[in-house]
């Protein structure tokens, strides 16, 4: 029995020092993987996915809680655009950046950085907004690799951010482009 309670009270200690505090750390993940478009992405294994053959190829959801009716679902887009030719990185964020700036009349708290994946450089701008009533928060990150855009977009309420933030960071982390 003391050596139950000594084994308890050292897992206690690990746990406390490795520090698994985030909900990203909780969470089971899945792949999911294009071959057309040459990318793959992790996002939480509960999560609603849609495919699509249009150039917004995948779609994912969180679930609805059962019972309730929420005005917005946080979710995350992956759009894949083919250039006309090779236009660079930074000239193909600040046209997203205007695109959603001007889509987003009364957006407020810009933030923007850039992020580093297998040699692959990709810069986000995440900023708050009004979408029917619902204060949210959203975060577009754009890579390009072999004349195409690769645009990743989160959305979720302003509520649900801080608890959503660590995922969204891990799925932001976990894209790959061929």
């Amino acid at each position: 029995m003391r050596k139950a309670i000594n084994a308890a009270v050292l897992l206690a200690i690990i746990f406390s020092l490795v520090g698994c505090s985030d909900l990203a750390d909780y969470v089971l993940w899945r792949t999911y993987s294009s071959k057309k478009h040459r990318f793959s992405i992790m996002f939480p294994r509960e999560w609603d996915m849609q495919e699509q053959e249009t150039k917004t190829a995948l779609i994912v959801t969180i679930p609805r809680p059962k019972g309730k009716r929420e005005p917005l679902r946080s979710n995350f887009t992956m759009t894949i655009t083919d250039l006309p030719q090779d236009i660079p990185l930074t000239t193909y964020f600040e046209a997203n950046h205007e695109e959603l700036t001007g889509i987003m009349p009364g957006a407020t708290d810009f933030e923007e950085g850039q992020v580093f994946k297998n040699f692959l450089r990709g810069m986000w701008l995440s900023f708050n907004s009004d979408i029917d009533g619902n204060k949210v928060k959203i975060i577009s990150v754009v890579w390009i690799k072999n004349n195409k855009a690769y645009v990743l977009t989160f959305i979720t309420t302003l509520e649900k951010y801080s608890k959503l933030q660590p995922v969204f960071r891990k799925i932001m982390n976990s894209m790959n482009v061929r």
